[in-house]
């Protein structure tokens, strides 16, 4: 159930602070969200050039859906051909997260517990570093978490309202996500399924159809209006739409990232996860009843006996898991928290099918409510279902829905356990948000420092400013000086292996099709392609980038893969330029200095290839 309302100037100030909070960690980040070496330079150029009339997916490879570019786009139409239109763009779909997650968060939880839930994604999503929302490593990750959350704040709206226009709207933003990014699209869809399947018997088909119609609806029009321009194999096989075509490199790099490269221990790990969280509860709720008794065993006394029973389980369950894992396995037993979120949703959707006789209309909306958000955030969470990150690129953009279903636990878990225990629960409850409030605030605190503390250095462009470490400023300046005096505005450079950051800040065009060049995305037959279309448009200038892709399997571009595309250049042209420090014509992908080494076309390279 909810927690107790907040007096009226309580809530002012708790939302003043969640206020300045955001103010605080936005003005020492500013400028610091990009990564101009690693997909950055993808979410800049894409929109150019589709603003340019270059056609998404045909003309310009892009492996999400087409909605984020097209948006961009158009803002870039509107406000300008700027990093500031990009940063104010993940801003306000930052906020807009935040006040959707405070939304649903009150709606579940209560308004404490609301503010607790916002607190907990401004610091592990919003400002994460290096999955930070205003400049994220995809717009698409952004704008579908922002689609995902609005359709299910409509559905959940509509389970209390009871209005047939937000079950609809629901739908509509489920397609947009399906647009946007899949596991969005597909975890709106599986809530709105959830939502469909949890009304009463008779309803559930108009309910689905209501919902679905839009949900599959958007994504038919806007696919089956690219098919008729396209091949389907450029939107179907090349983005990978059809798991078939899945290149192994991008195998490797999902398998990584779930934890498959080695199942038992990131078994045993969210084992541990799970484990640590129930020693904290047996903690937090022992201490809760010693603390509203006379002594423990008079607390232990006043419980049900099964409830007593449940409490030794958990305990003894717990600690043994923890140390048969440390002990006998090895096994980390301080992992993230966060890996224990599945677990959680899991057990939520089972609390939520259930359905109960002789209740409230309330309790049974706020049942419904936690059904369809357990169902979406464990769907959300499929790709990392067995290692969910704290953060970062795989993970600040999946985590706001699971999050706010752990605040909601968190900080309610003890109710059932203490419903004849008035003394003890209010206990509970103090323990509970002194412990949310300081891991936030260190938290907070710790991701503010790093950003003050980190060394960062300005790239200033007429496109725009942005701090990135010192040694790849060097490099960025130098080259993009050298493009500014060595090539016309027409002519085409090329930045390799994800160095179109380049293409962006010196405002030149790219002349492949390709924004990023990581393994995988090319096989033999699209090298070949690549090159005959870097000799047809006679590109002068090539720069390869120190960026090693081991996540995929293969460490370094030219080396370990694209040889044919590398040996193509070297052997038509020459290094004419090395960008950073410590760095030489020598130098190579996976060295500690970063560098841009400027390639210029020999004089006798034929002109065809």
């Amino acid at each position: 159930m909810p927690q107790v309302e907040s007096g009226a100037g309580e809530k002012r100030v708790l939302l003043a602070v969640t206020a300045i909070g955001f103010a605080t960690l936005f003005a020492l980040s500013w400028q610091k969200w990009a990564n101009l070496a690693i997909d950055g330079g993808r979410e800049m150029n894409t929109p150019v050039r589709l603003l340019r009339g270059e056609l998404i997916y045909a003309d310009v490879y892009y492996l999400y859906g087409p909605l984020a570019p097209w948006l961009n786009a158009a803002l870039y139409a509107v406000f300008g051909v700027h990093l500031n239109t990009l940063y104010a763009a993940g801003a306000v779909a930052s906020i807009l997260v935040l006040l959707i997650v405070f939304q649903l968060a009150n709606r579940v939880s209560g308004f404490r517990a609301a503010v607790l839930t916002t607190w907990t994604v401004l610091v592990f999503c919003v400002f994460k570093r290096n999955g930070n929302y205003i400049f994220p490593y995809t717009y698409s990750a952004v704008y579908g978490t922002l689609l995902g959350l609005a359709s299910l704040a409509a559905g959940i709206r509509y389970i209390h309202e009871r209005r047939a226009r937000w079950l609809t709207l629901a739908g509509v933003f489920t397609g947009l996500a399906l647009i946007c990014k899949l596991e969005f699209g597909f975890a709106a869809t599986a809530g709105l399924a959830a939502l469909a399947l949890s009304e009463a018997r008779g309803a559930r088909v108009r309910a689905l159809v209501r919902g679905m119609w839009p949900a599959l609806a958007i994504p038919v029009i806007v696919y089956g209006g690219l098919l008729s321009v396209m091949p389907w194999q450029t939107l179907v096989k090349d983005t990978y739409l059809w798991p078939a075509y899945i290149p192994r490199e991008l195998i490797y790099f999902n398998r990584t990232k779930l934890g498959l490269n080695d199942p038992a221990k990131t078994v045993r790990e969210l084992l541990s996860a799970v484990a640590m969280l129930g020693v904290i509860a047996a903690i937090v709720l022992a201490l809760s009843a010693r603390l509203g008794a006379r002594s423990f065993r008079a607390a232990l006394g006043t419980l049900p006996p099964r409830r007593r029973r449940s409490l030794v389980i958990l305990a003894c369950v717990s600690v043994g898991t923890l140390l048969a894992n440390a002990w006998l396995f090895r096994t980390r037993w301080d992992v993230s928290p966060f890996r224990a979120l599945p677990v959680l949703c899991a057990g939520l959707i089972w609390f939520g099918a259930r359905r109960r006789d002789a209740v409230s209309p309330d309790d049974d909306g706020q049942r419904r409510s936690l059904l369809v958000l357990s169902v979406y955030g464990l769907t959300v969470l499929a790709r990392v279902v067995l290692r969910v990150p704290s953060g970062g690129s795989n993970g600040s953009y999946l985590l706001p829905v699971p999050l706010l279903l752990f605040t909601h636990v968190g900080t309610g878990f003890y109710r059932p356990v203490f419903a004849s225990l008035p003394a003890a629960a209010a206990h509970a409850r103090r323990i509970i948000v002194v412990l949310f409030s300081t891991a936030l605030a260190a938290s907070a605190i710790v991701i503010g420092y790093r950003y003050v503390r980190s060394d960062y250095a300005a790239v200033r462009t007429a496109r725009g400013t942005t701090q990135v470490a010192p040694a790849q400023s060097r490099a960025f300046n130098g080259a993009l000086a050298f493009i500014a005096q060595s090539a016309q505005p027409a002519d085409y450079i090329c930045a390799l292996p994800e160095g179109s950051s380049l293409n962006f800040l010196g405002d030149r065009p790219a002349p492949l099709r390709y924004e990023i060049l990581t393994p995988g995305f090319l096989d033999p037959l699209g090298e070949r392609r690549a090159i005959e279309q870097l000799a047809t448009r006679q590109v002068r200038f090539i720069f390869l980038l120190n960026r090693p892709t081991i996540e995929f399997g293969c460490r370094a571009f030219g080396r370990d893969c694209y040889l044919d595309l590398m040996g193509w250049i070297e052997a038509n042209y020459d290094v004419v330029a090395v960008f950073g420090e410590r760095a030489g014509t020598g130098s190579e992908i996976g060295d500690q200095a970063f560098f841009i080494k400027a390639y210029r076309r020999k004089a006798a390279a034929p002109a065809g290839g």
